[in-house]
């Protein structure tokens, strides 16, 4: 019964390795489709260190700037920051995926800079982020959710 046990965790194991790891590796179709599928916006600022959701009027102006637009990104690398209010472009820019699709270079002035992609699907994006705040900077995730 132990020798069945062990088959049946190492199975579970593979399968749980081999699931995860086709998660995080997207081709560039599909990476490409999942962010231009939506326009994204930010839902919540994460502290990696801790888990906690940092309110946003604490953040940097920078920071908490991003919570105002929604960001598309189009055809042919175009990106544009969109403010939630007046629905009016505020800026435009380009994107890029880089490093076999793991970092989301984008350039618009809201959100400038190469983020590593913690994860990408239809319903989340997470990126790495860093904000200069309370006298240091500090790593956090940046959560964006489709925007409706």
């Amino acid at each position: 019964m132990t020798a069945k046990f062990s088959s049946m965790l190492l199975i579970l194991s593979v399968l749980f390795f081999v699931s995860c790891k086709r998660e995080t590796q997207l081709s560039p179709a599909s990476a490409d489709a999942l962010l231009k599928s939506n326009a994204w916006k930010v839902d919540r600022v994460v502290d990696m260190k801790t888990g906690l959701a940092i309110p946003p009027s604490i953040l940097p102006i920078e920071a908490a700037a991003l919570f105002a637009v929604d960001i598309q990104f189009k055809e042919n690398n175009k990106t544009v920051a969109i403010d939630r209010v007046s629905k009016q472009p505020i800026n435009g820019g380009t994107w890029f995926l880089l490093d076999q699709n793991q970092t989301l270079d984008i350039d618009v002035s809201q959100l400038k800079g190469k983020f590593p992609l913690k994860e990408l699907s239809s319903s989340k994006m997470i990126l790495n982020y860093k904000i200069n705040a309370f006298g240091g900077n500090y790593d956090v995730f940046l959560e964006l959710v489709p925007s409706l």
